[in-house]
């Protein structure tokens, strides 16, 4: 590695404060007892961490997303303290952009990932984010759910990140040279496996899995649940700014 970034003449920043390393491995899959020593490069030392922050995400070492969403978690709690105390003297458009601006932009920031585990890891999220909404529209404990988020027209943490995945199948469709090479090589829709020609053949293709649950929470699984199963209506529009508008408004006429 070190050879490799001198002839490449790249300089790595080696501060214990700021660079570690992780190793990713399956949940129960035997490591060599060492793998947790510090690793030498060149006269620099680095330390093994289970968790690293790497561009605002909470990477643990089994990437079940646990530590990235505690600390979501906390975040978005402090904001709602402060929600209860200044709710009562600005208007609803307000409440609704701080809603945004504090709450929703942490949720969406990969959002198209983290919600994808089990859910005893997100469901205090999802708790949290009701009483959010609770507190910024003056609700008592029991009120019901779906209303708080129809009153404010904001969607679900789940259903932000089914949104969020079929916009990214709309650029896969309709305007693929804008997507990373790596989204469409893992992405097949059906005409390109058979040349039938079937009212779906532009949905997403699954191939055979020999068990009931491998790769369910890989993004090629997820987009073939969210996507392949959205009203033909919504997928055949063109603009994505329209379309986010439409299956928003189709997301939200289930609650």
């Amino acid at each position: 590695f070190q050879n490799w970034v001198n002839a490449n003449k790249l300089t790595i920043n080696y501060d214990p404060k700021k660079s570690r390393f992780n190793v990713f491995k399956p949940k129960n899959k035997p490591m060599p007892p060492d793998y947790k020593d510090d690793l030498i490069i060149g006269n620099c030392r680095l330390q093994y961490r289970e968790t690293t922050k790497y561009l605002g995400l909470n990477l643990d070492d089994k990437l079940t997303w646990k530590t990235h969403i505690l600390e979501l978690n906390k975040t978005i709690t402090k904001c709602s303290g402060i929600f209860s105390k200044v709710g009562h003297y600005i208007p609803r458009e307000c409440l609704i952009a701080l809603y945004y601006a504090f709450v929703y932009s942490r949720l969406n920031y990969g959002v198209e990932i983290y919600p994808n585990t089990t859910a005893k890891f997100l469901k205090p999220l999802e708790i949290t984010q009701n009483k959010v909404l609770r507190k910024l529209q003056f609700k008592p404990y029991k009120s019901n759910v779906n209303n708080l988020y129809k009153e404010f027209s904001v969607l679900k943490l789940k259903d932000i990140n089914k949104m969020n995945i079929c916009c990214i199948i709309h650029r896969f469709i309709n305007q693929p040279h804008i997507l990373p090479k790596a989204v469409g090589d893992i992405l097949t829709q059906h005409y390109q496996v058979h040349e039938h020609n079937t009212r779906n053949k532009y949905d997403i293709h699954a191939f055979h899995m020999n068990t009931m649950t491998y790769g369910c929470k890989t993004l090629s699984y997820q987009a073939r649940a969210h996507w392949n199963h959205l009203p033909a209506r919504l997928k055949e529009i063109k603009p994505l700014n329209s379309f986010k508008t439409m299956i928003k408004e189709y997301l939200l006429s289930e609650y």
